[in-house]
Parts: C-alpha cells; sequence; structure tokens
C-alpha cells in the first residue's frame, strides 16, 4: 500500500487568497507504453488552504506487477467550476528495487505527463493542465507479505426483469484483514468493505454471493534438493475447523498458494 503523507510548496491556485485548496489522485496503470492502462485509482481528502497540506493517509494498491506505475495528480479543488491540475509525480516499481522498505520518498511535482481517468473511465476534467507543476510530494511505498493479501476477478449472478441470469465480473482485494470489493477494476472506491473477525466473514448473498473463510492451513517445506522428482509431493491433510456446509456453499473458493519457504 501506499501511504499519502504531505506534499509543500505547491502552486497557489487561488491567486488573491494566495493558497489552494489541495487533494491528489493515486493512480495505478500496468503495461508499456502506448498500450498502457489503469488499473487502480484512489482519491485523498482535502485539506482547505493550504501550500503544505499534510494527508497522513493510507491507499490500498493490490494485484498489480513490477511493470505497474504509481502516478500521483495533486489538484486545488473548485467549488464551483472544474479543479485545478497543480503537479503530478510518477514512479515506477521496477525502476526502484528498495522502493518498498518503508522509508519516506519526496517526489518533485512535475507537468501533466500520465493521462488519468476519472472513476468512469473519462479523463480527468481538470483546469490548468498546460502549467508546470511546483513544489514536492512525500510518499512511504510499503510491501504486504504476499501470503496475506491477493487481488483477483470474481463474477456474481444478476437477473434482469427479461431474459436469463447473467454472470458479471468484480474486482476482489483480500488485504490486512479486510476484503475490499469493487464494481470494477479501478474503481474510485469499494462497494463493500468487510473486516474479516474470527473464522468466516460472508457477503449479503443477495449483493455479492460471496463467502469468504479467514481459516488457513499450511503443509510442511517440500525439499527439492536432491529429490529424484522436480514436483513436490506432500500426500498431507489438512484439516479446517470450518462447517462442512460452508465449504460446499456455491461462492466459497479454496485458494491455494505456492511459496519458497525462507527458514
Amino acid at each position: 500500500f501506499v501511504r499519502l503523507e504531505s506534499a509543500r510548496g505547491l502552486r497557489a491556485a487561488d491567486a488573491r487568497a494566495g493558497t489552494s485548496d489541495p487533494f491528489c489522485f493515486v493512480s495505478v496503470s500496468e503495461g508499456a507504453t502506448p498500450h498502457r492502462r489503469q488499473v487502480s485509482l484512489a482519491r485523498s481528502s482535502t485539506k482547505p488552504k493550504t501550500l503544505s497540506p499534510v494527508w497522513a493517509e493510507e491507499i490500498l494498491v493490490a494485484g498489480v506487477d513490477g511493470s505497474a506505475r504509481i502516478t500521483f495528480t495533486v489538484c486545488d479543488k473548485d467549488v464551483l467550476g472544474k479543479s485545478d491540475f497543480l503537479g503530478q509525480a510518477s514512479v515506477r516499481l521496477r525502476a526502484q528495487a528498495d522502493l518498498f522498505d518503508g522509508k519516506p520518498r519526496t517526489l518533485p511535482l512535475y507537468g501533466y505527463d500520465v493521462h488519468v481517468n476519472d472513476e468512469k473511465g473519462k479523463p480527468l476534467n481538470l483546469d490548468s493542465l498546460n502549467k508546470f507543476g511546483e513544489g514536492e510530494l512525500t510518499a512511504r511505498f510499503i510491501a504486504l507479505p504476499p501470503a496475506r493479501t491477493c487481488a483477483g476477478e470474481l463474477t456474481k449472478p444478476v437477473k434482469p426483469l427479461l431474459g436469463a441470469t447473467k454472470w458479471v465480473p468484480f474486482w476482489i482485494v483480500l488485504a490486512r484483514g479486510e476484503l475490499h470489493v469493487f464494481d470494477r477494476r479501478g474503481a474510485l472506491k469499494p462497494k463493500e468493505r468487510l473486516a474479516l473477525r474470527g473464522a468466516t466473514c460472508a457477503l449479503d448473498s443477495a449483493k455479492a454471493e460471496l463467502a469468504v473463510s479467514g481459516v488457513s492451513g499450511r503443509s510442511k517445506p517440500y525439499v527439492l534438493r536432491g529429490a529424484s522428482a522436480r514436483l513436490p509431493s506432500w500426500e498431507e491433510e489438512l484439516i479446517f475447523q470450518e462447517s462442512f456446509a460452508h465449504l460446499l456453499h456455491p461462492r466459497v473458493f479454496l485458494m491455494f498458494e505456492l511459496l519458497d519457504f525462507a527458514p
């Protein structure tokens, strides 16, 4: 996840008052130019009448690969009319191996180089896109353990008034003990957010028909060094203290994750 800390030295969008009301879009895109596509979007709170906002907000970024680019687009909130562009900073994950050490990173704000879409998939409607950015932004990048986070696409049944039931895809992110359910990958806000307490937590079947079990099991490490076969063979039984009827629910998924054991 990304912890958006602060910014300073921003341009004063309100020239008469000499200040701004800054907020920040945090977007994630994947792939190489010109086929890069945006897969995630979040928005910070707005800090009124300041050129040095302090957000200290955590933004979840899950399900991205090493080619992903995280972009910070700082804007000035206007009550009437379009918001003003204040500056943009962009970081490519693969370019910085030590990026996820949790230390603060200071990023200079430049012009509008990376195009960002809103929650509806349309380009951000901003004023002053031709102006160069001023100031700098500070953020922390923290990687969650792979065994505690996952993201992917599932489907849910939707029955129209006429016709057969259709299966509609939606995007889920499981991280830091919470389940985030989005209408689609790249949506601004999750449709559902659930804290996983205890063994089992389930979404309302009328909304998403998804059940999530917080129970997990682990096999013993299989040492390939010196073995005649190059494929692991455990032949173990993992016992889950879970209701058998719950495991038979049609929307329950068993997930298997293969990890390299590090003692």
